[in-house]
């Protein structure tokens, strides 16, 4: 065709026909294989060089431990964005994030935990290996600022920033600052279009029904750290608690590592109470109590 139309496809080569057979099916190929960006293609070959080094270090006898976080890295964000949208298709449904929910009533669980801490409590363990009480708070302003933004649509250094970057922790304004920020993330998620289109969170671009579902999930766990760290009751918003669960559940049966979004689940008997499960398919043991 290319050669008929007097175009062809190589440029200098009247008879291009070679240069539709090749150019084509690596056309198609990349198609079929989800239209990757340079971005994501470096991510894959980053994810199988590691998985390599996994197996070379178990073939030598040693072993591997999971790594232990509290915010699920990049990878995470994009593929459960990815087989989220994936599985709706297949089932010629919308995904279970495309109703909005009203982040207002878990913000403002939040911030009557946080107001509740002491400065004395600051320094405190949470369920959270590497992060004190303080650190937790941190981590609450920068994730609820992040997640602001990207519901807004606002992208650019709090969204772009993973938060495995640094160690987040708070500063002197953070008893007014994070009240602040919380509000602002639940007005922007009220917002129909923040479910909609595509944002970018933790420097990675995701639909927004899952970085909705997302936000939910961190206030949600969280919100149960802050709590279990400084001895507080924590009575999470129902509807965002179901969310969580229900995303969570989703991530742990997608993952075949065995896993979910924050490490290995934690197993919990089917009739413990909801956050119970919740909890322990965050990786966390709802058992946890501060050393």
């Amino acid at each position: 065709m290319h050669h008929l139309k007097g175009n062809p496809i190589v440029p200098f080569s009247h008879d291009s026909s070679l240069g539709c057979a090749i150019c084509d099916p690596v056309i198609a190929l990349w198609c079929l294989g989800g239209g990757r960006t340079p971005r994501e293609l470096a991510g894959v070959v980053r994810a199988a060089r590691a998985e390599r080094a996994t197996h070379v270090e178990l073939a030598r006898g040693a072993r591997v431990e999971p790594a232990e976080t509290c915010c699920p890295p990049g990878d995470e964000f994009r593929d459960r964005g990815r087989s989220t949208l994936q599985d709706a298709r297949n089932r010629e449904e919308q995904p279970m994030t495309d109703t909005t929910l009203d982040l207002g009533p878990q913000t403002r669980v939040i911030a009557r935990l946080a107001a509740a801490v002491t400065d004395e409590q600051l320094a405190q363990a949470t369920p959270c290996p590497d992060y004190a009480v303080h650190h937790m708070l941190g981590h609450l302003v920068h994730l609820a600022a992040a997640f602001r933004d990207a519901g807004r649509k606002d992208l650019g250094a709090t969204t772009d920033t993973s938060p495995t970057d640094a160690l987040p922790d708070i500063g002197p304004g953070w008893r007014e600052e994070l009240p602040k920020v919380l509000d602002e993330l639940a007005d922007a998620w009220r917002a129909p279009a923040a479910w909609t289109g595509m944002t970018r969170a933790g420097g990675v671009d995701l639909p927004g029904a899952v970085a909705g579902a997302v936000a939910i999930d961190e206030l949600v766990i969280h919100g149960w750290d802050l709590a279990h760290a400084t001895a507080q009751p924590y009575d999470p918003d129902p509807a965002a608690l179901q969310a969580c669960h229900d995303f969570l559940l989703a991530a742990a049966a997608d993952d075949d590592r065995g896993g979910g979004i924050f490490g290995p689940v934690v197993p919990v008997p089917d009739d413990a109470p909801l956050l119970d499960r919740a909890v322990g398919l965050s990786g966390r043991d709802p058992g946890w109590r501060r050393p």
